[in-house]
């Protein structure tokens, strides 16, 4: 009875938000009621300590307290902001395994949030010149290179056009994204109050010195003869949605990453602070549950295959 009555209400709902127009793709697009049901009962109440899915290409373990910080109101927890890119590094894999993108779509390099970390014994010294270790200090710096230069589902970050690297620093998510063809390197924040630059590069300190510094050298080291710069330059990206509370920030970050694979400009993206991030919180909940991040929409997908 509640799955009959749930259907219609579904479709009422969806209808009535997307204004005659076909949403699906859509990231603001709501879940269904009958998928909502099933999270609240199933993956956020009961007394199961943790939530095992065994899927194809993926096996994740979560706890049932870090399952529990995707409800509406709780900060995310790291593993499961990896566990959801884990999902979108996986569709983009299938994709162009299926032929659905081809060139001259761009290709993503998207890290773990836990490699900026594994940063932090090469940006003991922020005025080194990455360049100039030597020693120990330059055996480890290329232990690190060799270690983390592919990701854990496509080819290596040479290969790549652009590179995402979602960051977790002080219990708050940052992004920065870096087109790899043109070397320039971008903050995204989702906090709302932008500060003065200078306190941007006083407070992610290490981040800067590693995404400016350190990572032209990583890629000069990979490949010599198309990563020339020594340096590149770090800039804000000053309109893009932003957060309302303190906790949605790796809800953001998320559909940061999902915004721009979808090719949707931040600075045309459009989301409501309550609404969408609770919808956005469904969605994460249930791609994890069913092992598989949701389609790009046929507009993104037309979008990356003209190389947009």
């Amino acid at each position: 009875m509640y799955l009959q009555i749930d259907k219609s209400e579904d479709f009422y709902k969806d209808k009535e938000r997307r204004g005659g127009q076909d949403r699906r793709g859509d990231l603001t697009r709501p879940i269904k009621n009958r998928k909502i049901y099933w999270i609240f009962t199933h993956w956020w109440a009961g007394d199961l300590p943790y939530v095992f899915e065994r899927h194809t290409d993926i096996t994740m373990f979560l706890s049932k307290q870090q399952v529990q910080t995707l409800a509406p109101g709780n900060e995310l927890e790291d593993d499961v902001v990896n566990a959801y890119m884990e999902l979108v590094r996986l569709r983009e894999k299938y994709m162009w395994q299926n032929g659905d993108l081809h060139s001259p779509a761009k290709r993503f390099f998207i890290a773990p949030s836990f490699l900026m970390y594994q940063t932090k014994n090469l940006s003991t010294n922020l005025n080194m010149d990455p360049y100039k270790k030597t020693g120990a200090k330059l055996a480890e710096q290329i232990d690190f290179f060799k270690t983390y230069h592919r990701q854990f589902q496509g080819p290596d970050i040479q290969l790549r056009d652009y590179a995402l690297f979602p960051t977790c620093t002080g219990g708050h998510w940052i992004l920065f994204i870096v087109d790899l063809n043109k070397m320039k390197v971008l903050l995204v924040n989702p906090l709302r109050e932008d500060g003065p630059f200078s306190n941007f590069k006083m407070i992610y300190s290490v981040q800067y010195y590693f995404m400016e510094k350190v990572l032209p050298c990583w890629l000069n080291y990979l490949d010599p003869q198309r990563f020339t710069k020594k340096f590149m330059k770090m800039a804000i990206v000053t309109v893009r949605p932003k957060q309302d509370t303190g906790v949605d920030c790796g809800v953001y970050v998320c559909k940061y990453v999902d915004a721009i694979l979808n090719v949707i400009r931040l600075e045309h993206a459009v989301l409501h602070p309550y609404d969408d991030v609770e919808t956005f919180r469904y969605r994460i909940t249930w791609e994890l549950r069913r092992g598989r991040a949701r389609h790009l929409s046929a507009w993104g997908l037309t979008q990356r295959n003209l190389g947009l």
